[in-house]
């Protein structure tokens, strides 16, 4: 930090913590202690959160993208795993998105198609295709699951 003098203000957070918010006198910067790695930032570092007294989030930017780093292979498992467990909701979810919005719809299929990637997962594509060789597989066995079902 760097500048005139410097002044404290007490900020009570939402939890009740109290925390020393470092002012300068000549400019209009404060800083806030990151509640993680106990660091002095100015606020352009942290996040803003409307339900914080000084509307700000407690930790900085970076501390939040250290922690998603670090846990990223967990949340894709996890989103994976609530997936899995709602399929059929969301896939009705998506169903009905796809419904109400047809021109967005058509914009994201396009601009997948132009960058040369699957419409439906996302995974790279050979020249000319239009879905990958998975997706393209998982939709034949569906479409004879439901040659199956209505034989049955």
């Amino acid at each position: 930090m760097c500048g005139g003098p410097r002044f404290n203000k007490l900020i009570t957070g939402s939890r009740g913590e109290t925390e020393v918010a470092m002012m300068s006198a000549t400019s209009a910067t404060i800083h806030k202690r990151c509640c993680t790695c106990r660091r002095q930032c100015s606020l352009s570092r942290f996040s803003r959160d409307r339900n914080s007294p000084d509307g700000h989030g407690r930790r900085c930017k970076d501390c939040i993208a250290e922690d998603y780093q670090r846990n990223i292979v967990q949340r894709r498992q996890s989103s994976k795993d609530r997936y899995r467990a709602n399929r059929e909701a969301e896939l009705e979810r998506l169903r009905q998105w796809r419904a109400e919005h047809p021109d967005r719809n058509r914009e994201i299929v396009r601009r997948s198609r132009a960058a040369g990637l699957c419409t439906e997962c996302g995974a790279e594509l050979k020249l000319g295709d239009l879905y990958c060789p998975r997706c393209r597989e998982r939709d034949a066995q569906r479409k004879l699951s439901k040659r199956l079902g209505a034989l049955l």
